[in-house]
């Protein structure tokens, strides 16, 4: 069992549970009724959290006791929280319908919005642009290519944009203007993706027919959003991180600073309510 799905059943289980921690005798418990093949080990699980952290400080809603574990009183209003319910191979995931998968997609793009903000750095900016739309995007693609060129400040290139087309594989783009007006400055086109075959999603954007529609004056960066954790040592992690720039769970809350604008938001969504309500129907049927 890899060391990251580990750590995320603790979490989840934490999260599920009325009380405030968990002894490991209880996690224990717990976890053989998960797992009938017995190849989790806490020791590996919780050594992982530690490292999590170790990284994320105050923006991690779990804390490693000497013999618990044990989450803030406020974790359900956590960046880490949500991305963690939002994640391909959760618990979490078990309990939603193509509805609840549907709206899943939607309240990650919301979330890698606020993110990429800080990935262009002060003064970035960004949008969605997947399709369809609910930010005042033209449902066209070609209209939809002009309207994010005028937005940006960037011509449009020469080549030909196929109606038929969507998004062409990019659902969010953000961008850093400078002052002095100038081209040439950080461009990002981002793909998101709540899937766990990330090696396939990785190759959804084309920088060649990007470079046809809109007349980049340098490259604009390709990333690769997900909610989970990528362990930096695994196979998809090498591949894909050659094609994109990959911003993974504790790297989206690493740039999500405004913390306390984002949980705001997103502690109000009836996604997020109607989800962690039947995780701890769950728990209690345990």
């Amino acid at each position: 069992m890899k060391n990251t799905f580990a750590a995320d059943i603790v979490e989840t289980l934490l999260l599920a549970c009325p009380d405030r921690a968990l002894g490991f005798a209880q996690l224990e418990t717990l976890i053989s009724q998960l797992d009938g093949d017995n190849q989790f080990r806490l020791d590996i699980a919780l050594n992982h959290m530690r490292m999590r952290m170790a990284i994320l400080e105050n923006l991690y809603p779990f804390e490693v006791l000497p013999y618990a574990v044990k989450k803030a009183p406020n974790c359900e209003e956590f960046a880490y929280t949500a991305l963690l319910a939002l994640s391909p191979a959760g618990l979490i995931r078990n309990f939603l319908d193509v509805r609840g998968i549907a709206r899943a997609a939607i309240v990650f793009e919301e979330i890698v919005d606020i993110a990429v903000k800080g990935l262009a750095g002060r003064g970035g900016q960004s949008t969605r642009f997947g399709w369809p739309s609910s930010v005042g995007r033209p449902q066209e693609f070609p209209e939809a290519i002009a309207w994010i060129g005028t937005l940006m400040g960037v011509h449009l290139g020469r080549g030909f944009r196929p109606p038929r087309r969507k998004d062409g594989g990019v659902d969010i783009i953000a961008w850093r203007k400078f002052r002095d007006g100038k081209s040439a400055f950080p461009i990002f086109l981002i793909q998101c993706t709540i899937q766990s075959d990330l090696k396939k999603k990785a190759e959804d954007i084309d920088l060649r027919n990007w470079a046809y529609w809109l007349d980049f004056a340098r490259d604009p960066v390709p990333v690769l959003a997900v909610p989970h954790e990528v362990s930096g040592v695994d196979e998809d992690w090498k591949e894909i991180s050659l094609k994109s720039l990959v911003i993974d769970r504790l790297r989206i809350v690493e740039l999500l600073d405004d913390a306390a604008t984002f949980n705001h938001n997103f502690i109000a969504s009836d996604w997020q309510i109607e989800t962690l309500s039947k995780l701890r129907d769950w728990m209690e049927g345990e």
